[in-house]
């Protein structure tokens, strides 16, 4: 009986241990361009556009691990914004080897026809201006997206989607990445994609669950949300995974790094669209220095003799 008291409590120990904090972060694109307000784009027709609004709820995420173990994360509600970047702290849950993300657009039946009032100000859930809720009968608005399209980019259109119905959930296959000992789901979200398939050349106002919002929603749950493109395909792909330290971070633009790495490494420095902006060979990482002209989220890799060895985020502000 004690052996077995003694085991248990060996594995409980080992499972305190494997106890990670993990992050879901969303950059915001515009087809292959970081979001911005009023920024032109254009969807798969062709019809082009201008956004000045575009809010979200995100509900009900759901992280599957270590041989499809599913554990979800309860009582978090997300209101994304597309003009900042989204960097949520989900909890912190017994995880090894992640294996995929899964989450829902919108507020889930059994929250969505509740009074905002009941909830502070603060609380994604609670009175927003402008306002993301409907009325007790319909409920929040999932998506509401604003903005102008046309030929000469001056019709205004509208899409305020809802309805429990249109309550839908995506799936992003996502290993994360491990950045300080916390475990980051890193995503990219397109929303040229959300308007594929939508003719708003003569601009249009359509609110509800029906139609045109219901159309879009469905695009948002197949089409928008990808694997980063700054992040490696798994944590399983590094051979052994090294400490490294930039500094200071944030940065104003020199980064500096400090490391115990013996022998001649590669250096990357990824944006937030993946594509890399700046790379040096064979140096030594300790007391390496390197300038930043233009402010953003980074993902710095580090390779040795052709491996990726170590990885790192890393923010520049101005």
């Amino acid at each position: 009986m004690k052996t077995v008291i003694v085991l248990f409590l060996t594995f409980l120990g080992q499972f305190a241990l494997a106890q990670q904090d993990v992050y879901l972060n969303i950059n915001h694109f515009l087809g292959t361009s970081p979001f911005a307000f009023n920024q032109l784009a254009s969807n798969n027709l062709g019809n082009e556009f201008k956004v000045n609004r575009l809010e979200y709820y995100i509900a009900e995420i759901t992280l599957t691990h270590d041989g499809g173990i599913e554990t979800r994360v309860n009582d978090l509600w997300i209101l994304a914004s597309a003009e900042n970047t989204t960097s949520e702290f989900l909890g912190s849950f017994p995880i090894t080897e992640l294996e995929s993300v899964s989450f829902s657009i919108g507020v889930e039946q059994d929250y969505n026809h509740l009074d905002p009032a009941t909830y502070p100000v603060s609380h994604p859930l609670g009175p927003k201006s402008p306002s993301m809720h409907w009325g007790w009968n319909s409920g929040y608005r999932f998506l509401a997206m604003e903005g102008l399209s046309g030929v000469n980019h001056n019709l205004l259109f509208e899409i305020h989607a809802l309805g429990d119905a249109n309550y839908l959930t995506t799936r992003v296959s996502a290993n994360g990445t491990m950045d300080n000992g916390n475990l980051m789901i890193n995503l990219d979200a397109d929303y040229e994609r959300l308007l594929d398939d939508t003719d708003i050349s003569s601009g249009t106002v359509s609110h509800g669950e029906t139609g045109l919002p219901a159309d879009v929603l469905r695009n948002f749950s197949r089409f928008v949300f990808s694997v980063s493109a700054g992040d490696p395909a798994s944590v399983t792909d590094i051979a052994h995974v090294v400490a490294f330290k930039t500094y200071p971070n944030p940065s104003t633009r020199m980064v500096r790094f400090s490391s115990d790495v013996n022998g001649p490494v590669d250096v990357k420095i990824l944006n937030v669209a993946g594509k890399e902006i700046q790379s040096v060979n064979g140096v030594e990482l300790n007391n390496l220095t390197l300038e930043l002209e233009a402010k953003g989220l980074y993902l710095v890799n580090v390779y040795q003799s052709g491996h990726l060895i170590g990885y790192s985020r890393l923010s520049v502000v101005k």
